[in-house]
């Protein structure tokens, strides 16, 4: 493999050191290319990973140069000698400089550097994150909601079929999330006009057609000679309404699968075969047709309706929040993409584009098959510069298999996308020889992921074309391990996973484990599971702090019982807990002195400050979880001292549905 070569693609499968060939890429390219580091930009994911590849590339150079082995190392990896020392200390000297970052790191930047070319009014840019955000956005939703749409049926309509099931949560609520995952789609590159894909359909029937012409159709159907299990099906498709559920019985279902083949046809009942012929085999799908086709008109009618709330919900949001330079991190690719959806934009864009043609020629892309549509728009113009530019150059990598954040915006097409755009001008290579895992965990990913048998008979032929598979093998062929698949009855799944958990002595060992689930729902109840038997666990997605622990139950009616001190529940809570010594050593009063001296504290050095001087004395004997939550609460509560808002209501508003995002 050319490391260096000018564009490069590699397709690294995991462990086997992706990580690892960054870093020759930059040192190779400063080394023996003479790049100045500070024109160089490696982007990836998260903190942690840009660190760890900061942290890859110094200690690299640092060892190669008291160490001859590691520094001749070196050279064989980059295909030619250099002086590791000289190279450390240019990258010492430009590391105030270096663009080693995050994607979201480098947006913020270049929003922040160039805020009067992005239109962003009286040049200031502030970062909306956690819950002054979701006020933000909440009031803009409760607005649009209350002022614009009170007879918009379709969207409410809309909106009841997509949260069925959801009663147990308020309305407000259950809208605010509907619409924030809608908008979110929105910002991933999907416009008004795209909502319900009606282009995508072609001539669609109207929704009434199906009222009106389902009986005639039905009635040419039925007939003295036709089996039960044909009567019984008519029976259910003349009760069927558009918008409501169907449900086939067998033969009905046999019928859909073969829908579009022309007749005559057969169709099993029971052991016998139905022999279907021409005539009426067109009477089945002109019904069928019409119900498939009014069902599809009924719902992208609905998601129109849907396109239309979120382009008001959008419009609300660049005139209270984007146009003020109040951005989320979303709206800040939102904002460097809009060269793609006016000519205002472009013009924008390209003078922001000029500018950093002239700063940066090389473009690293770490993960990039969780990279969105909106995040490669953002950076489209720059890398294209880089593709074409003889001093430039483009290196991607990532793993096709590994995309699992489509939830998030990662588009794994876009590795396509790239090699039919750039072909013949961009390398392609793979990477399968795995430095983390051992032949027995290959074996099974190489059985599993390498069926392609299994794969088409369960996701179609189609999936299985667009599957590229390279068998993983190891760099370690003589480690031993271990690789296991249990089948456990339903509802022993919890108990097999404890079992196992302390057979591997994790808690015990200084070993990390990863539990995979299928729902939001089930981490929560998988991680109390765990607490329970003595696991410390850490969930992925959020938290709910003030709901979650004793302690944070606490601090939730501690501030409730300060927003009414006549809340006798919140102040009993109180009461039972040890927030109370502390309060105990505020005056020798009763509840209304000690609400009072609080308030007096507060006023001075604020909420946060306030509580921590409160649960400090109980810090120690708080489990590493407590602590976590009673920190997550904190910091909220610091985000509400800086936001202005001193009401005691106002503070018990922002945490009481407090969530926390939080990664492992």
């Amino acid at each position: 493999m050319n490391i260096l070569a000018k564009n490069l693609m590699i397709l690294a499968s995991a462990g086997s050191g992706k990580t690892y060939q960054l870093g020759n890429r930059v040192i190779g390219k400063i080394g023996l290319e003479g790049v100045s580091p500070e024109r160089i930009v490696a982007l990836t994911f998260t903190r942690k990973a840009a660190g760890e590849f900061a942290d890859s590339v110094l200690t690299k150079l640092a060892e190669g140069t008291s160490d001859p082995e590691k520094a001749a190392q070196i050279s064989k990896d980059i295909n030619g000698e250099i002086d590791v020392s000289v190279v450390l200390g240019k990258v010492v000297k430009a590391l105030p400089k270096l663009q080693l970052t995050t994607l979201d790191g480098f947006f913020s930047r270049m929003v922040r550097g160039f805020q009067y070319e992005l239109g962003i009014s009286g040049g200031t840019f502030e970062l909306l994150q956690g819950e002054r955000q979701k006020t933000a956005e909440a009031e803009i939703i409760e607005g649009v909601l209350r002022d614009g749409f009170a007879n918009r049926n379709e969207f409410y309509h809309a909106f009841r079929r997509a949260t069925l099931g959801w009663g147990q949560q308020g309305v407000q609520k259950s809208l605010e999330e509907f619409v924030n995952d809608w908008h979110r789609i929105w910002k991933m590159g999907v416009r008004p006009e795209m909502f319900g894909g009606a282009a995508i359909f072609g001539d669609l029937p109207q929704v009434g057609h199906w009222a009106k012409r389902k009986d005639s159709l039905i009635h040419a159907l039925r007939s003295d000679g036709n089996p039960s299990a044909v009567e019984k099906l008519l029976d259910t498709i003349a009760g069927h309404s558009v918008g409501r559920s169907l449900t086939l019985n067998a033969i009905g279902k046999r019928i859909m699968e073969i829908l579009d083949q022309p007749g005559p046809v057969e169709v099993k009942n029971g052991r016998k075969n139905l022999e279907i012929p021409v005539s009426v085999w067109k009477q089945w799908q002109a019904l069928l047709n019409l119900a498939v086709g009014c069902e599809l008109a009924a719902a992208v009618a609905r998601t129109q309706a849907v396109g239309e709330l979120i382009a008001e919900i959008d419009r609300e949001h660049e005139r209270q929040l984007r146009s003020r330079g109040l951005l989320s991190f979303d709206d800040v690719k939102v904002l460097l993409s809009e060269g793609m959806r006016s000519e205002e934009g472009r013009l924008r864009r390209e003078l922001v584009d000029y500018r950093l043609d002239g700063r940066y020629d090389h473009w690293l892309l770490d993960e990039f098959q969780d990279t969105s549509p909106a995040e490669w728009r953002s950076l489209e113009s720059l890398v294209n510069e880089a593709v074409s530019d003889p001093e430039g150059g483009v290196f991607v990598v990532g793993d096709r298999k590994q995309a699992i954040y489509a939830w998030r915006g990662g588009d794994v097409s876009l590795f396509d996308d790239l090699i039919s755009q750039y072909e013949g001008g961009m390398a392609v290579e793979s990477m399968a020889e795995s430095y983390r895992s051992c032949p027995a965990v290959l074996d099974l990913v190489n059985a599993i992921c390498g069926d392609g048998a299994a794969l088409e008979s369960l996701f179609g032929k189609a999936l299985r074309q667009r599957w590229v598979w390279e068998d993983h093998v190891s760099a370690a062929p003589d480690v031993t391990g271990e690789s296991r698949v249990s089948v456990v009855p339903k509802g022993g799944s919890g108990t097999a996973m404890v079992a196992q958990l302390k057979r591997l002595g994790v808690g015990k060992k200084r070993l990390s484990c990863g539990v995979l689930v299928r729902s939001g729902k089930q981490v929560k109840e998988v991680a109390d599971l765990l607490r329970s038997e003595g696991f410390d666990v850490i969930e992925e997605g959020k938290r709910r702090p003030c709901s979650d622990h004793a302690i944070g139950v606490a601090l939730c009616h501690f501030v409730r019982w300060l927003a009414d001190p006549a809340n006798s529940f919140s102040r009993e809570v109180v009461a039972m807990c040890p927030l109370n010594d502390g309060l105990e050593r505020l005056t020798e009063g009763g509840w209304f002195s000690r609400w009072e001296a609080s308030m007096e504290r507060i006023q001075r050095i604020g909420y946060a400050r306030f509580l921590g001087q409160l649960i400090n004395p109980e810090w120690v004997a708080l489990s590493e979880y407590g602590r976590r939550l009673a920190s997550d609460i904190i910091a909220a509560l610091a985000e509400f001292d800086a936001s202005g808002k001193a009401s005691p209501r106002a503070a018990r508003d922002w945490i009481s549905d407090l969530e926390i995002s939080q990664t492992p």
